[in-house]
């Protein structure tokens, strides 16, 4: 039964971070969770033997992988569930203290974890739109006339070429979702 626990850890691991958190750590040997914050680590630190150090820091300097180091590290151990599907925003929901920014957006989104073995950093949290349309502020209910899109920006990142080796490159992240009118056809 303990395997097949592993197994199913190990699985979560590699498509979302939620999954992640729900297992629990076993103080008898190292957890998923804890391999997963060492890879984490591992990446943010430039503890690569063969990547120059200095590159490495100053690319993991940059602002957006600093903060997704950080809710890498936040969402491994949280208990929390990640919403998957547009909020009800009523007042039980807007009370909640743990809710971020995203959360509470009118165009809400989570976090999900981005894993690819040829980059580093090999994880990078992602931001999800939750919702099609958008909340609106009078009935804090999803309205279909505005859309929900996600925001990107283009980080430097290292990726495993041709021969193994690293190389510095570039990789779109989605940090957020932001309201829009729907575009028009052309008439």
């Amino acid at each position: 039964m303990a395997s097949l626990r592993n197994l199913i850890g190990l699985i979560c691991l590699t498509l979302t971070v939620f999954n992640l958190a729900a297992s629990r750590p076993n103080p008898e040997r190292r957890s998923v969770g804890d391999a997963y914050l060492e890879d984490v680590r591992k990446d943010y630190e430039c503890d690569h033997a063969t990547i120059n150090k200095t590159e490495c820091d100053q690319i993991m300097s940059n602002a957006l992988l600093v903060e997704s180091h950080s809710r890498l590290k936040r969402m491994a151990n949280s208990d929390d569930k990640e919403a998957t599907s547009c909020p009800n925003f009523n007042d039980t929901y807007l009370d909640r203290h743990d809710l971020d920014a995203g959360q509470r957006s009118l165009s809400p989104f989570t976090h999900t974890v981005h894993n690819d073995a040829n980059r580093i950093p090999r994880y990078i949290a992602q931001a999800r739109c939750l919702c099609k349309g958008c909340i609106s502020p009078k009935t804090l209910r999803e309205v279909r006339s505005l859309k929900s899109e996600p925001i990107t920006v283009q980080v430097t990142v290292y990726r495993r070429g041709a021969g193994g080796k690293w190389k510095q490159s570039k990789a779109n992240i989605t940090v957020g979702c932001t309201c829009t009118f729907p575009a028009r056809s052309s008439r």
